[in-house]
C-alpha cells in the first residue's frame, strides 16, 4: 500500500526505479505540494503563527525542516553515524528493489543533497 502510494501519488521513488527512472517527468514542486498535503514538510515547513506582543496579528513563518541527520554538525567529515545512515538507506532501498544499478550513486547524491541544504 505504501509503496503504490509512492509510486501513483509522488511519482515515484527514483532510488526503487533505478534506471527507468524518467527525470523529465518528475515535478519536484508537485511532489512538495502532494507531501504538505500528508502533513509531511521536506527542506521546509511553513506555519501560521500568532505575534506574541500583539496576540490579534498573525504571520506566517517559513522556516528549515529537520533532516534525517538533524544537525549541520552530524553532515561534516566522515562519521560512523554518516556511514550507518548510507548503508540503512542502501539496505532499505535493495529490500523493495530488483533493479540495484543506481542505488549506490543515488544513495550518495541524497546524502550530498542533505549536507548541502543543512547549511
Amino acid at each position: 500500500a505504501i509503496l503504490s502510494l509512492v509510486n501513483n501519488e509522488f511519482g515515484g521513488w527514483p532510488i526503487l526505479q533505478g534506471s527507468s527512472w524518467n527525470a523529465a517527468s518528475f515535478n519536484f514542486s508537485n511532489l512538495l505540494l502532494k507531501l504538505r498535503e500528508y502533513s509531511n514538510n521536506i527542506i521546509y515547513s511553513c506555519d501560521t503563527e500568532t505575534d506574541e506582543k500583539n496576540s490579534s496579528v498573525y504571520y506566517i513563518q517559513v522556516s528549515q525542516s529537520n533532516l534525517a541527520l538533524e544537525q549541520r554538525s552530524n553532515y561534516v567529515g566522515e562519521s560512523k553515524l554518516i556511514t550507518a545512515y548510507q548503508q540503512f538507506i542502501r539496505d532499505f532501498a535493495s529490500t523493495l528493489t530488483n533493479d540495484t544499478t543506481t542505488i549506490a550513486q543515488d544513495v550518495t547524491d541524497i546524502y550530498n543533497f542533505e549536507k548541502n541544504i543543512s547549511i
